[in-house]
């Protein structure tokens, strides 16, 4: 999965199982139906009585498995964009101080020719500090990689 891709949806198969469900009653409610007339013939009132004790609780059973379904869909809808209200502004400010900061750095280090590092002379010492490769400081755009990902989600 790229940096900043989102990972994929379950939703979809949910949905599936949403449809089965209401598939599977529509069909029982059927055959029941069609067993009752055969076994029932000539007493409509003994057909009436066993289906409306029976399909209310089909209705139940499918009401409850349908609000189940919903509701995880849309706990995971808010849980994401919770987690965006919550991260998304703290990874902007962390993306501006650190611009900054490598900002500075690259203005006063140094980069010696094909060595792909940076260098700090101080003037206490005289050594320079090692300040790491130009990955490192690359630190803006690893961020915004990252605000990308949440945003995505």
């Amino acid at each position: 999965m790229a940096p900043n891709q989102a990972p994929p949806a379950h939703d979809q198969g949910q949905n599936m199982w949403s449809f089965l469900i209401v598939a599977t009653v529509v069909v029982a409610l059927l055959v029941l139906v069609i067993v009752l007339v055969a076994v029932y013939k000539n007493t409509p009132g003994t057909i009436a009585t066993i289906l409306g004790i029976v399909v209310p609780v089909f209705a139940a059973v499918f009401g409850y498995a349908g609000g189940t379904a919903t509701g995880k869909i849309t706990g995971r809808q808010q849980g994401k964009q919770q987690v965006k209200d919550h991260v998304l502004p703290q990874l902007t400010a962390l993306r501006q101080h650190a611009a900054a900061v490598v900002g500075t750095i690259r203005t006063h280090a140094v980069s010696p020719p094909d060595s792909g590092r940076w260098m700090l002379q101080t003037d206490f010492t005289q050594n320079n500090v090692d300040l790491g490769s130009h990955y490192d400081l690359d630190l803006a755009e690893r961020i915004a990689d990252l605000e990308n990902y949440v945003s995505a989600l």
